[in-house]
């Protein structure tokens, strides 16, 4: 198979084409007629950096080094679905959104006080904060609020 021929330009099309005046730009606050709006989420307008379209789950994985069991016990998802999320081209189901969400902006204020580099391995030290566990079990235990307390407690000064 060769490669595809582009189809001939219609006569008077490009007459056509070259006779309409350009559309004026649309007024502050206006949407642009015939395209879709970008809809703004809460996340985004705080200056977020989650994603509108669907995660990419390798991007933010490697981006902390985080290997596909870490993450996959983080996510609540075995390797295996991680895999498929990477390379098959699957879709994360809604569940598994909003756990990437969460656990993306996790990373970013984690990143605030910890270096990124550093973060895996606290993410697996047992830690007197969280009764000597280690922050993934709080994390698989359903108890993420506590690092969000914890991360509170830390960029403001509160003692514990």
């Amino acid at each position: 198979m060769g490669t595809p021929r582009k189809a001939a330009p219609r006569p008077g099309l490009a007459t056509a084409t070259a006779a309409r005046p350009a559309p004026a730009p649309p007024r502050a606050g206006q949407p642009r007629r015939g395209r879709a709006v970008a809809q703004v989420t809460p996340a985004r307008a705080r200056g977020s950096l989650a994603p509108a379209r669907d995660p990419d789950v390798r991007v933010l994985r490697r981006a902390f080094g985080l290997n596909r069991p870490e993450f996959g016990r983080l996510l609540g998802y075995s390797e295996r679905m991680l895999a498929m999320w990477e390379t098959d081209g699957r879709k994360p189901d809604a569940v598994a959104r909003r756990r990437y969400h969460e656990l993306q902006r996790l990373f970013e204020e984690l990143s605030r006080i910890i270096r990124p580099k550093h973060i895996p391995e606290w993410l697996d030290t047992p830690n007197r904060s969280f009764r000597g566990l280690k922050p993934v079990e709080v994390i698989e235990r359903g108890r993420i609020d506590r690092l969000w307390q914890m991360i509170y407690e830390s960029k403001y000064g509160i003692a514990t």
